[in-house]
This record gives C-alpha cells, structure tokens and sequence, in this order.
C-alpha cells in the first residue's frame, strides 16, 4: 500500500550519512519545518514533495527525484534547496510552486517542466548537464532567474550556465537575467523559437558588447537553424527589431552576435524552410576543413588538427561544456594548409565539451573520460 510521509510537527530532519529513499506517493511537509542537515541524500522514488511549512537544506545534502513517473514539487511556501538531482528515466518533475536552488540542479534524466513557476539560482546556483535528452521547459509561463554582484568585465560570461553567453567591457553592479521558454510573436507575424532571455542592470547602465545564444533543438519552433537571426527589444520596450547575426554553430546550437547596444532582451527567430540552409553554405564555404580531435576520447591532453584555405592571426579557439560554459578560450594563428593546434583539459571534469572558433568555420566535439 503507498503512503505519503508527512511532517505536521516543530521539526522533522533527516541526519544521517546514510541515502534514505522515500517510494511513496510523496513527502508533506504541512506546517513546521523540516530539514535535510549533514551529508544526507534524501532520493523521492516516484514521489512528489509538497511544502506547507519551512524547509532547509545543508550546503553538503542532496534532494533527487528518480524514477519512471512524473512527480510534482508543490506547496504554498517556495522551497529554498542546495543541490537537486534530477534523474528519472521516464517521466518528468513539474513545478507547481517556486524554488529556489543555491548551488546545482543537475540535469541526469528527465526533464523538468516549469508550469507557471520559477527557479531562481540566487546568484551562486548553476544548471548542470542540461542537454536534449534531459533539459528544463515550459508549456505554460515561468522562468528560470539569477540575480548577482558583478566585479570586472564580463567575458563569455554566462551566468548559472543559463544558455546566454555576454562579453562586454562595461560593469554595472549586479546583473539580473531570466530565461523563458514562451514563442514570441514579432513584426511580420514571424514566431521565435522557444526561448527568450531578458536582461536587468540597476538605473541607467545598460550593457553594449557580444551576446552568444544558446538553443535546443526542440525549441526551434520549425524554424531553420542556419536561418535563425538575433531579435532585440527595443530601449523603448514596445516592440521588437531584428539585429542579425554575426555567425553561428547548428552543431553546437548557438548564434553569436556583437555590437549589441542596450543588451535588455533578446531571442531567435528565422525561416522555416531549409532553402535559407542550403543558400548559406553556398555563399560562404568554410575555410577549414579536415577537422580532427585526437585522441577522442581523452584524459585531458588532445590535439586539434585541420586545413586553412588561408592565413589568419588572432584567431581565437573556445572551448565550452555541453550546458555551454565556457571552459577555455586561446589564441592561435593559422597558417594555409595543414595546422597542428594543442589543448590541455586535464583539470575539468569529465563530459563533452564543443571545441570552435569564433568565425564558425571550426567546430568539433571531444569527449573527456577518467
């Protein structure tokens, strides 16, 4: 027979080293407080958590949601948590009240829809191993939030590893950026794919400089990737222009765009039909070719080589992880013919990550194992 283990009193908390798994229709918290303290792993199998009351998180215990059916985090109070693992096979975690996350929700398995909720990182929590396969959505509102202090340029800064990478030299105070996954109608009756970001700066300050635009393939909305062009809210907040698009990646699912005024909102958007593709790679052919990563995978140290068409100095190579963070950036200069560039990832976990350069002509994957 399925229970639902519930906590009515001053406090409930789990203070063991040990895993405890819950396989029941779900914890309640209804009123008090209850706490995960000390290197606990509490894993709700199939299980749903609803919070009436206070609930805390140790910065050293873990929150997982497993299992093949969906569950649903609810209550009338946000949750305020440390780590949370997602990692359901079938199935998915839906929102049905705000949490907040401090350090990681990491992405395993599964999905996690937002409802009309929001996750708020809270400056210091970051998304981990979002992907295709296991990424955060929406159907109906919500966002996902972080808010935090700023002290020097910014530099492929993408906060929380959100899915928008900013360069700019200028440094307001703090920065607020919320990730949202409703389609925009914009002038023409032209619909952006499904995911928009907007970003906040205290007073007049603004930011000007570089914006790399991470998307999902099941966020396309049909439109044609290698159409997709950069949309901007206007300063005055009451309708939308296009701006363009300096290059982009369809593999590494990312559109880059500089010289971007007032950097306040932005999405995608382009055509529907694969033409515009086929139109794009025959007026600009890349000027590398024979790309090869090895040894693939690697422990770390690995070798890039491939074959210019011409001389380029001050090429830069960027190197990030699948949720899109940047991990390396180095400059190179290429030479015609063949080149022999080498990297060095012994001191980052293991996982893909995308190896590019900033023209789009270069791109490839390495995987790096134990």
């Amino acid at each position: 027979m399925k229970k639902r283990i519930i906590a009515s009193g001053i406090f409930f908390g789990l203070m063991s080293v040990q895993t405890t798994t819950i396989n029941a229709q779900g914890l309640r918290n209804q009123q008090g407080s209850m706490g995960l303290h000390g290197p606990v792993h509490l894993v709700l199998h199939n299980a749903s958590l609803e919070n009436n009351g206070q609930f805390t998180q140790d910065e050293n215990a873990k929150l997982s949601f497993t299992g093949n059916a969906s569950a649903v985090i609810s209550g009338m109070n946000p949750l305020r948590l440390t780590t949370v693992i997602i990692d359901k096979a079938g199935g998915q975690l839906e929102l049905d009240a705000d949490i907040f996350v401090r350090k990681a929700i990491n992405l395993k398995n599964g999905m996690l829809q937002l409802n009309n909720s929001v996750l708020d990182l809270e400056g210091t929590g970051e998304i981990i191993n979002e992907r295709s396969q296991s990424h955060i959505t929406s159907n109906s509102g919500g966002l996902i939030r972080t808010v935090l202090k700023l002290r020097g340029p910014l530099n492929e800064f993408n906060p929380g590893n959100i899915g928008i990478a900013i360069t700019s030299n200028q440094i307001p105070s703090s920065i607020e950026v919320e990730r949202r996954h409703d389609a925009i109608i914009l002038p023409g009756r032209v619909s952006s794919i499904k995911r928009n970001y907007r970003i906040y700066t205290p007073g007049p300050t603004s930011i000007v400089g570089a914006v790399r635009f991470f998307y999902l393939d099941e966020e396309l909305n049909g439109a044609d990737e290698a159409g997709l062009m950069f949309w901007k809210e206007s300063d005055a907040g009451n309708h939308w222009i296009e701006i363009g698009k300096d290059f982009n990646h369809s593999g590494f699912n990312w559109v880059y765009k500089d010289g971007i005024e007032n950097i306040n909102a932005v999405t995608l958007a382009g055509n529907s039909v694969s033409i515009a593709k086929e139109k794009n790679n025959a007026e600009n052919p890349s000027s590398i070719s024979g790309l090869k990563i090895f040894p693939n995978p690697s422990r770390g140290s690995f070798v890039i080589e491939f074959n210019s068409r011409e001389e380029k100095a001050n090429a830069i190579i960027s190197i990030h992880d699948h949720g899109g963070k940047l991990v390396l950036k180095k400059k190179v200069s290429y030479k015609k013919g063949m080149n022999r560039l080498e990297f060095d990832l012994s001191n980052s976990p293991v996982g893909v990550y995308l190896v590019s350069d900033e023209e789009g002509n270069l791109a490839g994957k390495l995987i790096k194992e134990e």
